[in-house]
Parts: C-alpha cells; structure tokens; sequence
C-alpha cells in the first residue's frame, strides 16, 4: 500500500465541496442554500425544543435517541443551522466513502481536478437536493457519517500496521465511540461496520509476523463493535422500536428471500443514474483483471460486499421502498469504480475514461436533479406564501381560538401538530382544515391516521360544516389567502377583466337535485369562459370546489350536496393561481314544483 493514502487531504475535501456547489447550485439555478419546510416530518422535526426532546425521553427507550438530540440542537438553532448543516453532513459522507475507498483499494492519489469529477459523479444521484431539503433523512446522515468515520479510522490504523505498528487504544475508543454514534442514530450502517472490522482483523492476524500482540487488539476491536450492534438491538428490543419491531404497517419486515431480491433489485436499478453505477460496480471487477498492476482480490471483494451490505437492511422492508436511500450505496458503486479505473493505469487514455464516464453520470442524472430542486422550490415557495398570509393577518387572528383553513394545499403547515406555526411564528390556534374528501391531503392524512394531531384538526368539506362565529382563511394554490372574519364579508377578491366566465353547465337545478352525477355520486358543473390557469379555482358560493383544468377555455368542478340543498342563487367566480377572478356568473337553485 502507498503511504501517501493514509493521511487526510484537505485537497479532497476541499474537491467534494467544490463539487457539491456545482451539482447543488450551479446545475440547479434557483435552488437556494437554505430550504424551507415542505414534507410532513420538516414541520415536525422543526418544531422541536428542549420540551419535545423531555417528552421522548420520559419512556425511558427513546427511538435513535443520537439524532434526536441532534435534530433537537440544529431545530434550536433555527432553520438555517438545519439546512447547513444537512449539507455539510452530505459532503462529510461524500468525502469519507471516497476516502475509505481509497484506502480500501489502495489507490494512488488523484489530481485536484480529476478528484472534483469523481466527487461530481458521486453527487449525480437524481435525489441529491433532496438530501438538503428534506430534513428526515438527517437521520441516514448521521449514522453514515459517523459509521463513515469510524470505517476511516480502521482504514488508516490497518495501514500504519503494515509497518508492524500497534493498534492505538485512543483509535480503538474512537472507533467504538463512532460506532455506538452511529448505531444510535439510525441501525442501517451496522453491518458494514462489523465486517470491516472483522476482515482487518483477520487479515492482521494472516499478515503479522509480530506475535499475536499486534493483532489480538483488532480482535478485541471487532468484539467491541459487535457488542455495540447487539447492546442497539437489546435496546430496541426493550424499548418497542416502531423501526425494528414494528409487526404492521410500512416498518414489517420481510425475510422472505423472494422478497429480499426483489426489493434489492428494485433498489440498484431504481434511476438512470442507479442503473449506471450498478454497471458500474459490475465493471470493477474487468477492470482490475485486466490492470496491469492489480488490486488484491480480497480487498476488492470486501469493497463489493460493503456495497451489498449498504443495500440489505432496506430490502427486509418492501413496504417502505424510497427513492432516497439510494444515496447511501450509489455514492460507493460510483467512487470505487472510477478510483480503481484511476488505478489501473497512468495512461492518457485511462484518464479520458475516468473523466468521461463522471462527465455521464453528471449528464444523465441531471433532468432528474432539476426536477426535484424544481418541485421542492414550488412547494417551498408556497408555505413561504402561506406563513406569510398567517402572519400577515395574525393580529386579525389574534382574539379567535380556532381559525378554519380552506384550499390548504398537499404537504402545508398544516400537515403537522401545528406546534411549527405556534414555535416559529407564536400562532397559537387550533386550526380546522377543511379539503374535499376525495383530496390528496385528506386520503394521506386519513391513511396516516392522523385526521386529528396536536393542535390540527383535518375535515371532508362534504361532511362537516363550517363552523359558526370562526374565522375562515381561504387560500390560493400559491399560498397567499383571503381571511373572513365572523360578522364580516370575505376579504374582497381582486376581480379581473382578464378572466370571464360565459356560461355554466347546467346554470340551475332543482334543491335536493343532483346534476352531472360522477362516478363518486357528486354534482359536477362545466365553466366556459377565457384566460383560465392551469391551477384555477371555481368558486362556488365563496367556496373553493374542487376543480379539474381542461384548457384555457373550460374548467369542470364538483359540487357538495350541502351547497344545493337550498333556493336561491349562487354565485360562481373563476379564480386563476395568480389571484386574479373573474365576473359572477349565477347558478339559481330552485324549489321542487
């Protein structure tokens, strides 16, 4: 092995940063450093203080109790902390899988330059934004982080061994101080620690020439190790687990072995990117038989087991398949594979390959990149938008317990306890949010069973009324809102010439009488008109119906039975996603003959 791989370079790290910001920044314009919360487990996470962490506690076994003291501190430290530091840990992780790679395959170093290409190709995975946006996968980041460091540590102690050095009593507790991090912080990375730590041993007991002395410490090492991993399920075990020992539900486990392979499979070939650094993995094992100066097969199989043990712990759970655990081993197929490319020969050619398949990976992972910078960037923008409208109508709010929400979008404020708009913005209420049954927000939430969390309380409009002597706030798809106060009209709405409505289909019925009957037994009515948006509302009475965009001339809605259940005439508006409405148009409701 060369020496020169057993020392940290600032250079390299400094190479993952560099390409990070290109991958992150620069090849996603728009998207921003500092994200903002958009799945259910952002608003949660971000709501929590020294109280949450105490009530957690208060069972004795708390689950992952290392992240949650972490994600408590970074919540405390507000939303800019979380997000930074999200980032940084993705460029730890990049960093310390390239190293130990390295010094796994015992490498020679790269140039600055190439090092930023294989680190850009390391980054290519479709889902690498989403790694700094959501914040649940802090989780993933701590454990390989730390499992990560403690890998490098051996690494670098069994190298200092093949000068007949002893293994150092300071490595061996940071190494089980790294390991017992990581196993507390989430239970993926446990089995590739173990073996590592297993293989060194053995090989420094089949290469000392010292006695046993210089290789019964690593003896003693792995032991420790595989104590901490027994100690983890001992305690899960004790503490019910819903990660572990969860018999229901999207944590069940399944040992079956058809079920393991599919999942797996499933797993290396989810993506364009995924599907190229599993050829990729494939690929090392040509490579390395053709170079002139080979890597050890031993070393090369236990690189291949790693990566297979990265993947194993989530084919046990086929119910909770996620594109972003991909990360964890695409990272390792990718960087392995074009360091020991860069190691098969110093050849003007061989660095071309190295550059060009980087140059690939970067290329076909990117639409995927974008696309979800993109989406998170929308989402985002809209809670922005929505947090915004509340705090700007809080002194509005103010005197009311309670405040109805309609036209909440999927994955709002909303979503959660609530205890993130109190924290964060001192909007303490209980919050009623009204969505029509058939809604994505409802089905998801009424699937979770979580209808009613904390402070936040979500209803079918179909099934139950507003409430009376409530403030209502009606929002837009792009978050920005209208607030009613009880005794007072409806914030008045921007009317626009721009968008008209002509005519309704039908322009009446009889109260009681259903029209247009959909498969799911509602009404449904057609609005024709001009400079409809996809993203437009129909307004019904002041209320915003569920609506289906045709083109820019015709929208169609469904219409509660509530709301024709009287004579009279309703009033129907059209309201595009940019706030601007259209004429009144009347829909008369009249009585039985």
């Amino acid at each position: 092995m060369e020496s020169t791989s057993a020392r940290f370079s600032w250079a390299e790290l400094a190479g993952v940063v560099a390409a990070y910001i290109l991958i992150v920044l620069v090849l996603c314009p728009g998207n921003s450093l500092i994200g903002f919360p958009v799945q259910r487990d952002d608003f949660s996470l971000l709501s929590w203080d020294a109280s949450s962490l105490r009530t957690s506690w208060a069972s004795g076994f708390p689950p992952r109790p290392v992240s949650e003291l972490v994600w408590t501190a970074l919540s405390m430290a507000g939303l800019p902390a979380y997000y930074l530091g999200l980032q940084a840990m993705v460029v730890l992780y990049v960093f310390l899988a390239l190293t130990v790679s390295r010094k796994l395959l015992a490498a020679r170093r790269m140039p600055f330059l190439f090092g930023i290409l294989v680190a850009l190709a390391a980054l290519s995975l479709e889902c690498v934004v989403e790694y700094s946006k959501y914040t649940g996968l802090i989780t993933s980041l701590l454990s390989g982080v730390f499992a990560l460091a403690a890998m490098s540590l051996m690494a670098n102690e069994r190298e200092r061994f093949e000068d007949q050095s002893l293994l150092r009593a300071p490595v061996m507790a940071a190494v089980w101080g790294l390991a017992a991090l990581s196993f507390w912080s989430k239970e993926d990375f446990i089995l590739p620690t173990i073996l590592l730590a297993l293989y060194l041993a053995c090989e420094a007991k089949w290469t000392s020439s010292q006695g046993s002395a210089h290789y019964v410490r690593w003896f003693v090492l792995t032991a420790g190790v595989m104590l901490l991993g027994a100690l983890l399920a001992l305690y899960n075990r004790s503490g019910h687990s819903p990660f572990t020992e969860g018999s229901a539900g999207t944590y069940k486990r399944d040992l079956s072995p058809l079920s393991v392979y599919h999942t797996g499979v499933s797993y290396l070939f989810m993506s364009p990117v995924a599907t190229l650094a599993t050829a990729l993995q494939a690929s090392m094992l040509i490579w390395n038989l053709i170079a002139p100066a080979p890597v050890r097969w031993i070393r090369l199989a236990l690189v291949q087991v790693l990566i297979l043990l990265f993947v194993l712990p989530y084919c046990f759970l086929p119910q909770h398949t996620a594109f972003y655990y991909v990360f964890n081993w695409v990272v390792w197929q990718i960087g392995a594979a074009l360091i020991l490319l860069w190691n098969v020969s110093d050849r003007v050619a061989v660095r071309w390959a190295v550059a060009l398949i980087a140059l690939l990976c970067v290329a076909i992972g990117q639409p995927g990149r974008r696309s979800i910078a993109e989406w998170y960037g929308s989402a985002a923008q809209v809670n922005r938008n929505i947090v915004a409208t509340l705090g700007k109508n809080a002194g509005a709010l103010r005197p009311f317990q309670g405040v109805v929400i309609e036209g909440a979008p999927f994955l709002s404020p909303f979503e959660s306890d609530g205890r993130f708009l109190s924290i964060r913005y001192g909007l303490d209420h209980d919050w009623i949010v009204r969505v029509p049954r058939d809604s994505e927000t409802y089905r998801t939430t009424e699937q979770l069973g979580a209808l009613t969390q904390g402070r936040v309380r979500t209803v079918a409009m179909e099934e139950v009324p507003r409430p009376v002597g409530v403030p209502v706030l009606r929002l837009s798809p792009d978050g920005t809102g209208v607030l009613g106060l009880p005794g007072l009209p409806i914030a008045a709405i921007k009317e626009s010439g721009h968008v008209r409505i002509d005519k309704v289909y039908p322009d009446s019925t009889v109260a009681g009488v259903k029209f247009q009957i959909q498969p799911n037994g509602q009404s449904a009515i057609a609005v024709e008109g001009i400079h409809f948006q996809p993203g437009a509302i129909v307004l019904f009475k002041g209320l915003d119906l569920k609506t289906t965009y045709g083109n820019s001339g015709l929208l169609s809605a469904v219409v509660p039975d509530d709301i024709i259940s009287h004579v009279g005439a309703i009033k129907v508006r059209v309201r595009n996603a940019n706030g601007d409405a259209s004429n009144e148009i009347d829909f008369n409701v009249t009585s039985r003959p």
